[in-house]
């Protein structure tokens, strides 16, 4: 059992935490063994118990760029996105080609309504893996939060294979459409999406709906 091998390994560690002292056990290695039990703990569900022992490795080896990862991913993970934040920093300092970490800080960042840094972190991850598919839709997300509305046109004038059936990616370009007074095109767009699109992505149709019915000039000036 899992709980059984947790129990274990914390017994090894307070021996190995006296090795330290004596200096037969690198910090790093007591920091990944603690960061292995806070894993077990996680997938037991018991997240208070996993997020205590990847703090205790980052006390023993700040460098630990695992453990760092891991408790920013189980805070995220548990809508504490303001803990999440600095623990994904961190990581992505100590391996900044990680793109996986810099997705997830742009997710945190997102959700607390920092939309400028999460756009910056999107945007990390994909100077790190430019097919990464949940940071090209983060990407348009935050434009459309910060009302880039040309740019999201310019990123999805050619969309990719890999973005070609998000319907929310085709929904974002619809309202930048819409938004900069490209009406037709964009009813055309929205013609095409059809049902799906109002029951996976209401409050974008809603948007949208709401600037097709503007009349004259663009509803909105675009940020940039």
């Amino acid at each position: 059992m899992v709980g059984d091998l947790v129990v274990q390994g914390l017994r090894e560690i307070e021996r190995k935490k006296d090795d330290v002292k004596d200096g037969d056990t690198s910090s790093a290695e007591l920091a990944e063994r603690m960061t292995r039990l806070g894993q077990g703990l996680e997938a037991e569900k018991r997240f208070t118990e996993a997020a205590a022992h990847y703090s205790e490795a980052l006390r023993i080896d700040p460098s630990f760029a695992l453990a760092s990862f891991r408790a920013g991913n189980l805070a995220l993970r548990l809508g504490d996105y303001a803990t999440a934040i600095p623990f994904l920093q961190h990581a992505s300092e100590l391996v900044p080609g990680h793109a996986a970490t810099h997705f997830l800080l742009s997710k945190a960042y997102y959700k607390i309504g920092d939309y400028t840094a999460a756009l910056a972190a999107a945007e990390s991850t994909l100077l790190y893996d430019p097919s990464h598919s949940g940071a090209a839709i983060q990407r348009i997300r935050c434009l459309s939060e910060l009302g880039h509305w040309t740019r999201i046109l310019e990123i999805t004038s050619q969309i990719p294979d890999h973005l070609i059936d998000s319907v929310e990616v085709a929904l974002l370009r619809c309202l930048a459409l819409a938004k900069l007074g490209h009406r037709e095109q964009a009813r055309t767009v929205l013609f095409s999406i059809g049902e799906l699109g109002k029951k996976r992505f209401p409050a974008i149709v809603k948007n949208i709906e709401i600037e097709l019915q503007r009349d004259g000039n663009p509803g909105q000036i675009d940020a940039e």
